[in-house]
């Protein structure tokens, strides 16, 4: 009898201590979970951050491509105004050495 009583107290022990560490691993888990979810939180606003710094560098950046494109645009007018206009249509221009003549579309012209 002492020793079924032994055993059934051991039992019991044992229980209580299985209890004790699946209570023990519960709060971990959880704390790990909120760890996660704070550190999620944490690297989408960082994330968020610098998305928002690409964002604005890019928009500068396509700004001041405009800003070249536009220019080089007007730069090619003012060139095509300044061209001489064949019988048919074409622009043409004399090369700076005087020796070749090109139309608007690079194509050389015989003189």
């Amino acid at each position: 009898m002492a020793a079924t009583a032994a055993l059934v107290h051991q039992a019991r022990e044992d229980q209580k201590r299985r209890e004790e560490i699946s209570d023990k691993l519960d709060d971990d888990l959880a704390g790990l979970a909120v760890d996660a979810v704070m550190t999620s939180e944490d690297r989408i606003e960082q994330f968020t951050v610098t998305l928002d710094t690409y964002d604005h560098a890019i928009v500068i950046a396509l700004m001041e491509n405009q800003e070249a494109l536009d220019s080089v645009n007007d730069q090619i007018d003012r060139l095509l105004d300044r061209a001489h206009v064949m019988a048919d249509g074409r622009r043409v221009f004399k090369a700076e050495d005087g020796t070749q003549v090109f139309d608007e579309f690079g194509q050389e012209d015989p003189l």
